[in-house]
């Protein structure tokens, strides 16, 4: 084999591997984004606020339809996305809190919320971004993409069936067909 053509295939098998390693960071980012439950359980668990907050919820599913459309996705099926997620971190936060009743206050720190939420909607940002940038550079998610999500979301506060649904919205979440390349 020519010294040419054996860096090509260098070059082509890195740039392969690079290209599917885009999923995993993706699913790297929602799994960043479950971890801030913890902070978001603990300081609710410490001032007495109910897990569930449909105002908040309104505005974040506001917000994220509005960032989803000017990225160029599809509004149904990325709003069904963002309903799994904030449906899948409120899951985590039930089942920590649950956990935090037995727990001494100390072992429960956690910055204010403003801070937390204001690290999460960078992470929103983000996950957005690079799933956009995904889909644009013609990539996707599949079926066999779930084994690995599954592994990299290594929360044992969601279950199985839970992980399953917020992998199928994730996977109908496409962008519109103009904004394609």
């Amino acid at each position: 084999m020519s010294r040419t053509a054996f860096c090509l295939l260098i070059l082509l098998s890195h740039s392969a591997m690079a290209a599917t390693d885009k999923p995993a960071d993706l699913f790297q980012l929602i799994d960043q984004r479950l971890k801030f439950m913890k902070d978001v359980a603990c300081y609710k668990a410490r001032h007495h606020l109910p897990v569930e907050d449909v105002a908040r919820e309104d505005q974040v599913l506001r917000h994220g339809l509005q960032q989803a459309s000017r990225a160029g996705f599809a509004g149904d099926e990325f709003r069904l996305f963002l309903q799994v997620q904030m449906s899948a971190a409120k899951a985590v936060q039930y089942r920590m809190r649950a956990e935090l009743e037995f727990l001494p206050a100390q072992r429960c720190l956690s910055p204010e919320l403003s801070v937390t939420r204001q690290k999460i909607s960078a992470l929103d940002d983000r996950i957005l971004r690079h799933y956009a940038a995904l889909q644009h550079a013609g990539g996707h998610i599949s079926p066999d993409d779930f084994q690995r999500f599954e592994q990299i979301l290594d929360t044992r506060y969601l279950k199985h069936g839970e992980k399953y649904a917020l992998f199928i919205a994730l996977m109908h979440a496409r962008l519109e067909p103009q904004a394609a390349p």
